[in-house]
């Protein structure tokens, strides 16, 4: 489990500055729909998509220290409690990305990709908590 803690906690803290990108419309547009493959229509932030973009950006990052500062606890009982969170909220990513599927405003090549790797990450987390 506390491989699990450390590099997907790394994972998302990192990729918590990966956010600070998509501040900009036109470097999310590009990230979004360009380079993932993700979007099928053009990106628009709208009145409040910056505030979502830093809020998002704080949670990933914050769960990611927790994750991290978890895998150096001494204790498996919070460790566990930590990578359960993190494998249900990847659990809700799993579930809206097969939502996305059903919307022409995404591309399924990008939210297959997003699919392969929640599931992946779920696997691991149930792995590591199930083998501690």
């Amino acid at each position: 489990m506390r491989p699990f803690l450390l590099y997907i906690g790394a994972y998302n803290a990192i990729g918590s500055l990966v956010l600070l990108l998509f501040l900009s419309q036109r470097k999310a547009e590009l990230v979004l729909g360009k380079y993932l493959q993700v979007l099928a229509r053009p990106y628009d932030h709208g009145t409040y998509g910056p505030l979502w973009v830093l809020w998002s950006m704080m949670t990933n990052l914050g769960v990611g220290v927790a994750m991290v500062l978890a895998s150096r606890w001494p204790h498996a009982d919070p460790q566990r409690d930590i990578a359960l969170v993190a494998i249900g909220v990847y659990a809700i990513g799993l579930i809206m990305a097969f939502a996305g599927l059903r919307s022409a405003n995404y591309r399924k090549s990008g939210i297959l990709a997003c699919i392969v790797l929640w599931i992946a990450q779920i696997a691991w987390g149930v792995y590591g908590v199930a083998s501690s």
